[in-house]
């Protein structure tokens, strides 16, 4: 049964519940839509070959039984806190095999061409760590090191050069632990393959690089990367994109209707950033503060 969140029925929804019931509802169509797409894409990408897909459990919510059954919310808003797991586990398990079971295999070679081969793991690593930096970056083993330094630094090193210290330091920023002469063997391959260039500065006597050709696919084999992989890659990217925003739910919290208000108030904060630690932590915290209201015996909307 659906109930009407109109903010002008009578008696109103309080406007954090209302948010929250659409968020749970939107987030349900989204998987609900989205996992059936999934595995046809999968299908297509993978064919006959065993690669394990990591779904999302479905998170099915009855309107009127969430807005006045607070275990009921408690459940419901505890799945959605499951199912955004799932779906950081379903976007790994999309990527991971990408390289280490397609590109590190002779599949990919079943799909390009010699002369292909190189450019179409540059930008399958390209288009991932460029759209996906947050999952790169939490998830530290899914895409071999390479592949972000010069993923990460690409769009930088195609206007300005930079010196391997430079590249070293940028990366430390987001946890990844690399010395001056790995990132500066990366590039030199770079340099050997066409991709890059490198010069002394006079005064410094450091060494710089930077982007001299483009990663680009012959008409063949971008037809390939445009059916085969880039639709499975863009779902994950979708993905990500909406089931972890949730901005929505940084609305305002009513001191005389909320007990415990200031964690109610500091967890829906946290939604304005979009991402899964964020959102994950958001419904989590959610779900934590309706049990404390339960184990209280207080009252809430």
């Amino acid at each position: 049964m659906n109930i009407n969140l109109n903010q002008n029925e009578n008696p109103p929804i309080d406007k954090f519940l209302r948010t929250l019931l659409e968020v749970v509802k939107e987030k349900s169509s989204i998987i609900k839509v989205q996992i059936p797409r999934l595995h046809k894409l999968w299908i297509q990408f993978w064919g006959k070959t065993q690669v394990e897909l990591k779904t999302i459990r479905p998170v099915v919510v009855d309107d009127e039984r969430f807005i006045s059954d607070l275990k009921y919310r408690i459940e419901v808003v505890r799945k959605l806190q499951y199912a955004m797991n799932d779906g950081f586990f379903a976007v790994k398990s999309i990527i991971e095999p990408i390289f280490n079971k397609y590109i590190d295999s002779d599949l990919i070679s079943e799909d390009f061409t010699n002369n292909d081969l190189v450019v179409a793991k540059l930008v399958i690593s390209d288009l991932i760590v460029g759209a996906l930096l947050q999952f790169v970056v939490l998830d530290k083993s899914s895409i071999p090191i390479p592949y972000i330094i010069i993923a990460k630094n690409k769009a930088l090193m195609k206007v300005k050069a930079l010196s391997a210290n430079r590249i070293v330091e940028d990366l430390k920023k987001n946890g990844f632990e690399v010395s001056n002469e790995y990132v500066s063997s990366v590039l030199n391959d770079m340099i050997e393959l066409g991709y890059v260039s490198s010069e002394k500065i006079i005064d410094s006597g450091e060494i710089v690089f930077k982007i001299i050709k483009d990663f680009s696919l012959s008409v063949e084999g971008q037809r390939k990367f445009d059916k085969k992989i880039k639709p499975l890659l863009e779902w994950a990217i979708a993905l990500w994109r909406s089931l972890f925003n949730i901005r929505s739910l940084d609305t305002p919290i009513s001191k005389k209707d909320y007990p415990h208000h200031e964690f109610l108030e500091e967890t829906v904060k946290r939604a304005a950033t979009q991402g899964f630690l964020s959102a994950h932590n958001v419904i989590e915290n959610i779900a934590n503060y309706y049990e404390i209201i339960i184990e209280n015996k207080l009252e809430v909307p």
